[in-house]
């Protein structure tokens, strides 16, 4: 392969995984919570999201995390790892799942 050849193929690649993570980072999920909690949550950019929860909606912001997505804001904390998430508000934690969990095979 030549140089030039790799270069160009890198830079392709380079595109398509830009491409990928900007639509998962504008996507958007359903989470049911073992309290019975239903939320909703889109995702912006890389640094936002707006979960939407008991009708009332709430801009949080991405902040440090050993593991996974953490988002904070208006007193909440949604912190997602895979399917799984945990949800805070007035300092009560509950455990939440992403509806597309029971939805894939296996």
């Amino acid at each position: 392969m030549s140089p030039g050849l790799g270069v160009a193929l890198a830079a392709a690649g380079a595109v398509a995984l830009a491409a990928s993570a900007f639509a998962e980072s504008n996507s958007a999920a359903s989470y049911h919570c073992k309290d019975g909690t239903m939320l909703k949550a889109r995702f912006l950019g890389h640094d936002r999201a707006v979960i939407t929860v008991g009708g009332r909606r709430h801009v949080l912001t991405l902040a440090k995390s050993a593991s996974g997505e953490r988002y904070i804001g208006d007193g909440l904390t949604f912190w997602i790892k895979g399917y799984d998430a945990l949800f805070i508000r007035k300092s009560k934690m509950t455990d939440c799942v992403d509806d597309e969990a029971s939805a894939s095979p296996g």
